[in-house]
Order: structure tokens, then sequence, then C-alpha cells
């Protein structure tokens, strides 16, 4: 599994760099392919005690997909909330 995982991050930062080549950083295809390169956040909601993982979108919003169950999206200022969201390293 984490061979398969370096290898899609390969073909990723490729990806990437034929697209930063054709003059194309603001696309919305560069942008996700970047969001999937950045390290992985995780955030608690403390009131559901559902752990979800944070992907950048755009605009400060992420998309929050948990364990189990259907995804979210919050925004920085959401996620900053101390009360309702607990970011885990």
């Amino acid at each position: 599994m984490q061979t398969a995982q370096n290898e899609i991050k390969a073909e990723q930062h490729r990806l990437q760099q034929a697209l930063a080549m054709n003059g194309m950083y603001d696309s919305t295809l560069f942008q996700r392919l970047d969001a999937q390169c950045q390290p992985l956040l995780r955030y608690l909601h403390k009131l559901t005690g559902v752990r979800y993982a944070a992907t950048s979108e755009a605009d400060g919003i992420y998309e929050l997909s948990p364990i189990h169950g259907e995804h979210k999206h919050a925004s920085q200022d959401q996620l900053a909330n101390a009360e309702v969201w607990q970011k885990l390293v």
C-alpha cells in the first residue's frame, strides 16, 4: 500500500512540473494536485468525536473527509474555533 502511495505522489509531482512548464500555475487542476501533495491535516470535531482529514480547496475552504460518512466543507475561521475543532498532529 505504501509503495502505491509513493508512486501516486511521484506521478502527481511529475504532473505538477509539466503544468508549471506550460504556464498553468493558476489552473484548478494544478491547485488540486498541489493540495494533494501537502502534508495531511487532521481535525477532531469535538462535539461528535468524528476525526476528519482536511484537504485545502480554494479561498481558505477545506474539504473534510471523515473515516466514515459524508464529506464536509469548512472555512479556516470555522476550523480555528477551538470549542468545536481540535487540530490533530
